[in-house]
């Protein structure tokens, strides 16, 4: 069984992802920088700590990020599974607002984008997500 949480929490791991991606492409920029700039002539140390400190800080970014992508991967599994459980009608509902995304903005679809994909009116998706939402974890909408 999901729950409204995990449903809420796959709408937006998408914007956690890209956080952590535009953290690991700034790291990267600053150590480039500090590259640069060691060539093997004497320095002060203070370079190489800095290079140290943005090498630690993009490991833990790295971690962290393989980490949001493992949950969401086995999150995504999850509710993937359980909408494959529901109606038809509702599965594709479900699908379209939790699991598609769109790829040129980046994130997961809006109601006006699933409604344009079922060709219905936003307040009749909206009627069966709630009825989909009943099913899958017993409450009325989100």
């Amino acid at each position: 069984m999901i729950t409204i949480e995990d449903l809420k929490k796959l709408r937006y791991y998408d914007a956690a992802i890209q956080a952590a991606e535009e953290r690991k492409a700034d790291l990267i920029q600053k150590a480039s920088g500090l590259t640069r700039s060691l060539s093997g002539m004497p320095h002060a140390a203070a370079h190489v700590d800095k290079m140290a400190e943005y090498m630690v800080k993009l490991e833990r970014v790295e971690a962290d990020l393989s980490r949001q992508l493992l949950e969401m991967v086995e999150l995504e599994n999850r509710v993937r599974a359980e909408i494959e459980k529901l109606p038809d009608q509702q599965a594709t509902i479900m699908h379209y607002r939790y699991l598609a995304v769109n790829w040129r903005k980046g994130r997961r679809l809006t109601w006006h984008e699933v409604a344009r994909k079922v060709h219905y009116d936003e307040r009749y998706c909206r009627m069966i997500h709630s009825a989909a939402l009943k099913r899958l974890c017993g409450v009325k909408a989100i």
